[in-house]
């Protein structure tokens, strides 16, 4: 029942995820009540999710979260707080963004990449005033823990007597509940109090608190939706604050299932399908995560290997774009893509229907002088070939707080 609901979406980037943890079972402090509320879960990263609830499909969540505003429980993503006087050094070093010029209290959207310049992940970076706080997913986690532990030590050796201090520090219990949807910053208004949340952009980030529950939170998501995401390290807190969330007549909760399907239709990628250690930002179309002085003057682990590149775009040899098809059944990762002469010319990163644009959807990796928009393709789905074109992504508009 789970794979079939999966594949109603034409959706293998979920299910590519499944069962791959092979340690002992996490659970989210609101893993109680994602059952009360009828959450179906899953196996996802080592932790015990909801990939859809009862009440509503997978379809209709997600357009619940366009039209109102859903919560999405996030708990199994990895937060840090890197604290010391060179931590800005050092995380310049690691990530593509100019950590110099993240002002306090706002965020930026950045990638690790490594020796190649491929994508090790792509994480959230806050200016904290006193520390960064680091946002990474979950199933890289492990592999992101490694590499920074790696690059601190070449840090520390490199500075010498010069070396100051950084301090890294893996939040254990930290609950992260977004909130998405148009109606979000009501919602936030009614149980914070805070009347200027108007005043709030998104990538900003504030200090709260709900019921005197103190709590940080961020204006962002990844649904293409305004919305808020909090930070609470206590579990009991966490599910107090959950929920008088899920209380509030608005809100529905919403699983993975519609949370990859929303990011899809807002053409937003999913590390270990759109990004992998073997793609780089450029091939990615992620170069505007790049941040104009760092394309110039790199000082990033992998720049020398992609500084052509950032250089020459027009030089790498497949690009990142979005698609939609004339019809059918959904493009499924790595399905093959062809010129209308039937050239195999690339592969589908990630797929499925839009709900709202109402035709099969996805991005693919293909040559540049394929990437521009309009250009006809075909893709091979269960042996047939299935036409559509190449389009402007996201998708579906954005209604980000800007």
């Amino acid at each position: 029942m789970l794979s079939n609901s999966l594949q109603l979406l034409g959706n293998t980037s979920v299910s590519r995820f499944f069962s791959a943890h092979h340690g002992p079972i996490l659970k989210t402090a609101l893993n109680d009540l994602h059952k009360a509320h009828g959450g179906k879960m899953v196996p996802f990263c080592g932790w015990e999710m909801p990939i859809k609830y009862n009440d509503l499909s997978i379809i209709q969540s997600h357009v619940h979260t366009r039209l109102y505003a859903s919560l999405f429980d996030v708990s199994h993503m990895g937060a840090y707080r890197i604290y010391g006087p060179d931590r800005v050094k050092f995380f310049n070093r690691l990530v593509v963004a100019d950590v110099d010029a993240i002002k306090p209290w706002d965020n930026k959207l950045t990638c690790f990449t490594n020796e190649n310049g491929g994508i090790i992940d792509d994480c959230m970076v806050c200016n904290k005033e006193d520390h960064l706080y680091l946002v990474v997913n979950a199933g890289s986690q492990p592999k992101d823990h490694i590499h920074i532990t790696k690059q601190l030590e070449i840090f520390k050796s490199e500075m010498g007597s010069k070396y100051r201090g950084v301090q890294i520090n893996f939040i254990d219990q930290m609950s992260l509940l977004a909130i998405q949807g148009p109606l979000s910053q009501r919602i936030m208004q009614r149980l914070t109090g805070m009347k200027k949340l108007n005043k709030m952009k998104f990538m900003k980030a504030a200090k709260g608190k709900i019921d005197n529950v103190n709590f940080e939170f961020g204006r962002w998501g990844y649904t293409g939706e305004d919305g808020f995401e909090l930070a609470i390290e206590n579990p009991k807190d966490a599910l107090k604050i959950g929920e008088l969330l899920i209380n509030q007549p608005e809100v529905k909760f919403a699983g993975l299932g519609a949370r990859d399907s929303l990011r899809l239709e807002s053409g937003l990628c999913l590390y270990g399908n759109d990004m992998t250690e073997e793609i780089n930002p450029v091939e990615a179309s992620l170069m505007w995560l790049i941040s104009k002085k760092k394309r110039k003057e790199g000082g990033f682990v992998g720049y020398e290997k992609i500084k052509s590149q950032i250089l020459k775009p027009k030089s790498v040899k497949q690009k990142r774009v979005g698609f939609e098809l004339n019809g059918g059944a959904p493009a499924r990762h790595n399905a093959e893509v062809y010129d209308m002469e039937g050239k195999k010319i690339g592969w589908v990163s990630s797929g499925g229907p839009s709900p709202l644009v109402k035709k099969p959807i996805g991005m693919c990796f293909v040559p540049p002088k394929f990437a521009k928009l309009g250009t006809q393709i075909q893709i091979k789905i269960r042996k047939k070939m299935s036409t559509g074109k190449i389009v402007r992504m996201p998708f579906y508009p954005d209604s980000y707080y800007k």
